[in-house]
């Protein structure tokens, strides 16, 4: 049985003015002439060459493009790291079954929700699937907004994160909080739980009587962590590579799962599947996006220009 990597989801509002003109709005359905979600199209189908970035090579490619509605489009990517000589390793046979040269590289398959939807003329947001070893999550948004200058020239893109804060503002309550430590080869255990993956340690809360949101910025420090979670030091939760996950209601009752990053200034990202468990379909990835979309808009507001 295949073990997957955890894959995350980050979301991003993009904004669109004139050129040199940052207070004259353009609408989403107007950027030159055409519409987000028709420029949006056209990029997918480009030529995405190779790119170096902070000492790696990036490389991106688009492989099947979906129109949900009038709104949305989904697209299917692939990315990954090149610049490397890598051997392909396989644990359970113990041997090397292949070679990536530096001008190589293996893609990660994953997933581009944009959409519209709810949103009226001003902003539109795109959902990001992020996986291990990807070429990242912020690729997509800066390389569209990169063929954007060329494609609309008289208009401006800006995007942004949706910010830990922002996120948290959407939710009511938390159900659930978990620091999971998942073991390594050299961790000292019993024969008899040697195959076991992590050790976790969940808090829930009593019938009817949630944590507070609050308790999200208690945690989020390794040290407060300590204090507050586990209440003493050097436990085998008690390490700094130990990973939080919290489960927290929204406005409408839906349960999302975040993990926590320690630094206090990252942004929370929505998990889509466990560390092993196997990556959403494409209608699963579909609908979370969409909600995470409904979520965002409400809040946002629907902008008319």
């Amino acid at each position: 049985m295949a073990i997957y990597a955890e894959r995350t989801l980050v979301v991003y509002k993009f904004m669109f003015n004139k050129r040199r003109h940052p207070d004259d709005v353009c609408s989403v359905y107007d950027l030159d002439g055409e519409s987000i979600l028709t420029h949006f199209s056209k990029f997918l189908n480009s030529r995405v060459t190779p790119k170096l970035e902070n000492e790696n090579v990036k490389i991106l490619r688009f492989h099947k493009i979906d129109t949900i509605s009038e709104k949305s489009i989904l697209a299917s990517i692939e990315s990954g790291l090149a610049g490397e000589d890598r051997i392909i390793y396989e644990p359970s046979t113990n041997k090397n079954v292949g070679n990536i040269n530096a001008e190589q590289a293996a893609l990660v398959g994953t997933r581009v929700y944009l959409s519209v939807e709810n949103t009226g003329d001003t902003y539109a947001i795109l959902c990001v699937e992020h996986a291990l070893s990807s070429a990242g999550n912020t690729i997509v948004p800066r390389e569209f907004a990169n063929y954007l200058r060329q494609a609309a020239p008289h208009v401006t893109m800006k995007y942004e994160a949706v910010t830990e804060k922002e996120a948290e503002d959407t939710f009511k309550s938390v159900e659930q909080i978990s620091i999971k430590y998942y073991i390594k080869q050299n961790d000292i255990s019993d024969s008899l739980i040697k195959e076991s993956d992590y050790v976790m340690l969940t808090y829930g809360h009593k019938k009817n009587r949630p944590f507070s949101t609050k308790i999200i910025d208690a945690i989020r420090s390794i040290d407060s962590r300590r204090k507050i979670l586990v209440g003493y030091e050097k436990s085998i939760v008690d390490r700094n590579d130990a990973v939080v996950e919290v489960q927290m209601k929204n406005n409408v009752g839906r349960t999302k799962k975040f993990k926590l990053n320690d630094d206090f200034d990252m942004r929370i990202v929505e998990l889509l599947n466990c560390n092993g468990d196997k990556p959403l379909s494409d209608n699963e990835f579909v609908k979370r996006c969409a909600e995470k979309v409904e979520d965002i808009s409400n809040r946002l507001g629907r902008s008319i220009l």
